[in-house]
């Protein structure tokens, strides 16, 4: 399953949930809870702060990445890069930038 992480309603972010199959997008963890599958988190546009969470959103990696079993994180904000590093080699998880 592919979570794409960023505001609901922003244009940008539902025309990428459009393009990627079995996706669902959110901006609170709530939705999130009851996911027992691993999951591709996807962070399109949003940033990372050095706490860990996600601009616009109301949830952190670290919630993420202990409750979840998350596969890879998708980032396209470049900006994010060194942060999503520093905390997913702890987890030992694969981050992949793309351009959106």
């Amino acid at each position: 399953m592919n979570i794409i992480i960023g505001n609901i309603n922003d244009p940008r972010v539902l025309r990428l949930k459009k393009q990627i199959p079995n996706s669902v997008v959110t901006n609170t963890y709530c939705k999130l809870k009851n996911i027992n599958q691993s999951v591709v988190i996807i962070i399109p546009y949003d940033l990372v702060s050095q706490n860990g969470f996600i601009q616009n959103t109301e949830i952190s990696l670290d919630e993420l990445l202990l409750k979840m079993k998350v596969e890879k994180i998708v980032y396209g904000n470049t900006n994010n890069k060194k942060i999503l590093k520093d905390y997913t080699n702890n987890y030992h998880i694969k981050t992949i930038e793309f351009a959106f």
